[in-house]
């Protein structure tokens, strides 16, 4: 994502690159009532030490030139913009990290071996019941428009029996 950098105004030395880092997190345990208002400051810092912990171990792996030279397989930490210019993993805290904790963020999830239980459009198990939304089984199995366009396309063909084969349907439906 290093093409933002000249959308951001940085100080001087400016960064010259930008990754962004995505993946799922296990829920915590338990997950509180919404009357919980330390909730979403407890997770952030959660998730802050699960990616200063990823760094540590794999940074290198990504960037061999911003390995550390007493942890060879993590991130020398000198290599984060910091305009504090803090040191060590304190420079974390320039850095942007979230965790999705609200229902309509997590809706998108799809964590291993969920795919299967997604239903199909076109078999609901009722006559005349044809289903489409980002939450059925398609190529993508994610929340997102593409995969509402997908699962539509395929209620739409299994109410009205058209077409009759769609070449590479199991590939991508």
């Amino acid at each position: 994502m290093s093409h933002l950098l000249k959308e951001e105004n940085w100080p001087s030395p400016k960064p010259r690159s930008l990754a962004y880092h995505c993946g799922p997190a296990p829920d915590a345990d338990p997950i509180p009532p919404f009357s919980d208002h330390g909730f979403p400051a407890r997770e952030s810092k959660r998730v802050k030490k699960m990616a200063v912990e990823w760094l540590e171990k794999n940074a290198a792996w990504l960037w061999p030139q911003a390995a550390d030279p007493a942890n060879p397989t993590g991130l020398d930490w000198s290599k984060l913009a910091d305009p504090k210019n803090r040191t060590g993993k304190n420079r974390m805290n320039a850095q942007y990290w979230r965790i999705n904790i609200d229902p309509t963020e997590r809706y998108t999830l799809s964590v291993k071996g969920s795919s299967g239980y997604r239903l199909r459009a076109d078999q609901s198990g009722f006559d005349n019941l044809f289903l489409a939304g980002d939450w059925t089984y398609t190529a993508i199995n994610a929340g997102c428009v593409e995969a509402a366009v997908m699962s539509g396309l395929r209620a739409a063909r299994g109410l009205s029996g058209f077409p009759k084969r769609i070449i590479g349907e199991d590939s991508w439906w």
